[in-house]
C-alpha cells in the first residue's frame, strides 16, 4: 500500500508542477534592479514563453542593452544548457544572439544575451493574416 501512496504522491507533484503559471503569465521571476552576473541589470519583462521570461537588461560596465531569459530551476534544466550550447555552437553566425553569461539566481537559471531587435510574435500579428509569408 505505501507504494500505491508514494507513486500516487509523486504524480500529484507532477501535475501540480506542470500546472503552474509561468512564462509572461506568471508574476515576474525577478525585480527591476537585479544583478545577474553582476554584470547585468534588470528593467523590465518584455516577453515570455510556456517555460521562462524575457527581460531588457543593461550591462552596466558598457551600458549597453541585453537581453535576460530566466526560467525556473525544475527538472527540466537539460533545457537551457542545450539552448546554451546551441548558443555557442551559432557564435560568428548571421542572425544569431552572442551568449553573453549564464547562472542561476535564487532558484531561476539565466542566460544573457545579445538584444537582436523586435520580438518575433510582434512582427507576425502585425501582418495582414497574422502569419509570415514564405520569403519572410
Amino acid at each position: 500500500m505505501a507504494d500505491v501512496e508514494a507513486a500516487y504522491a509523486k504524480d500529484q507533484a507532477q501535475h501540480a508542477s506542470h500546472s503552474k503559471v509561468r512564462g509572461k503569465n506568471a508574476p515576474q521571476y525577478l525585480d527591476r534592479g537585479t544583478l545577474l552576473s553582476k554584470k547585468y541589470r534588470l528593467e523590465k519583462m518584455i516577453g515570455g514563453g510556456g517555460f521562462g521570461q524575457i527581460y531588457r537588461a543593461i550591462d552596466i560596465d558598457m551600458g549597453t542593452v541585453v537581453a535576460a531569459k530566466v526560467e525556473p530551476q525544475s527538472e527540466d534544466a537539460g533545457r537551457m544548457v542545450l539552448e546554451q550550447m546551441v548558443l555557442t555552437k551559432l557564435v560568428g553566425t548571421r542572425h544569431s544572439p552572442k551568449l553573453y553569461a549564464s547562472g542561476w539566481l535564487n532558484n531561476y537559471n539565466f542566460i544573457v544575451m545579445q538584444m537582436l531587435g523586435r520580438n518575433l510574435t510582434e512582427l507576425r500579428k502585425a501582418q495582414a493574416d497574422r502569419r509570415f509569408s514564405v520569403h519572410t
